[in-house]
């Protein structure tokens, strides 16, 4: 991640999960698991699925999740594990990202939370979560590549994570779920659907 070599860096579009995860802990009160719904061929999601199991037990909160192959096996993933889970957790996960709406009604029919690490999810559903903008993390990218054509080596250039990150709330999912958002909480949101 710092000074790659070669001809490659640029961002990536990680989440602060220790931070999301005290986050859950305050929008959901007595939070002791949270499940996830992964597609296991996607490398990018088991790395993050250890990264959360990691961060989970400094809050000794259990991670359960369930595989799926493809879009269509999301429902049914989400109805298995949400009489087992107090909320749900969204990775950056292509296939779950295709099927979002179905993931984010299952949960919310069995009255479970859903904390996500990006903008687009909580706009359409879920409770909240520190979220980044897939169009800030292109401008960000953008400022890199100016650089790399005003002269900078690439290699040279450390691998950055996204510069914005906005604490975002969905009032109505709140509302939804019978979930008051604490106070200050709303204060410090940077977006309230």
């Amino acid at each position: 991640m710092h000074k790659p070599g070669g001809n490659v860096s640029g961002t990536r579009n990680s989440s602060p999960l220790k931070e999301q995860l005290a986050l859950a802990l305050s929008l959901v009160p007595g939070l002791k698991n949270i499940g996830v719904v992964l597609n296991m061929s996607e490398s990018n999601s088991v790395y993050m699925l250890e990264k959360l199991q990691e961060a989970a037990r400094n809050f000794a909160i259990e991670v359960k999740y369930k595989a799926v192959a493809n879009s269509a096996d999301i429902k049914l993933a989400t109805e298995t594990l949400a009489d087992n889970v107090d909320a749900f957790f969204l990775l950056q996960d292509s296939t779950v990202a295709s099927s979002l709406p179905s993931l984010i009604k299952s949960a919310t029919k069995y009255k479970k939370p859903v904390i996500s690490s990006y903008v687009e999810a909580v706009e359409i559903g879920a409770l909240g979560g520190l979220a980044f903008d897939e169009y800030n993390i292109g401008i960000q990218t953008g400022k890199m590549a100016l650089r790399v054509l005003e002269g900078a080596s690439i290699g040279n250039m450390d691998v950055e994570d996204p510069e914005k990150i906005d604490l975002v709330i969905n009032q109505k999912q709140a509302k939804e779920l019978g979930i008051k958002i604490p106070e200050d909480i709303i204060k410090k949101a940077n977006l309230i659907y």
